[in-house]
């Protein structure tokens, strides 16, 4: 746990298979804007085909407006390929089932038989 008065840990790096981002640590609401600046990273310039990739394996929590972030991202590469979530935890791949996010326009789970990834 962090000390009181610091902010959680969180880091984004560079993945290249496929091309993406690994997101590490606490999303919450210290976090969203170094998320967002790390998600508008895959987007800015001309978008590319195939899909890109977020390994979230490291991702301790997630906040529901993180969640969101991370479905507009799909939404908006749908049409390219989509985005891929590597590395879901378990407890994350049933809320997303259970909310029907599994089914989101241009969003994959790695590993899920529904999408085959």
């Amino acid at each position: 746990m962090d000390p009181v008065g610091t902010a959680p840990s969180f880091r984004a790096t560079p993945i290249e298979k496929p091309p993406g981002l690994r997101i590490e640590g606490i999303v919450d609401a210290t976090t969203h804007r170094r998320l967002s600046e790390a998600l508008q990273g895959l987007v800015d310039g001309d978008p590319e085909p195939g899909g890109v990739g977020l390994d979230v394996s490291g991702v301790e929590f997630i906040d529901l407006a993180g969640l969101r972030m991370i479905l507009q991202l799909a939404r908006d590469r749908a049409e390219y390929g989509g985005l891929v979530l590597i590395g879901l935890r378990p407890h994350l791949v049933r809320v997303l089932q259970l909310t029907g996010w599994d089914e989101w326009p241009g969003l994959h789970l790695e590993g899920t038989a529904r999408n085959g990834h």
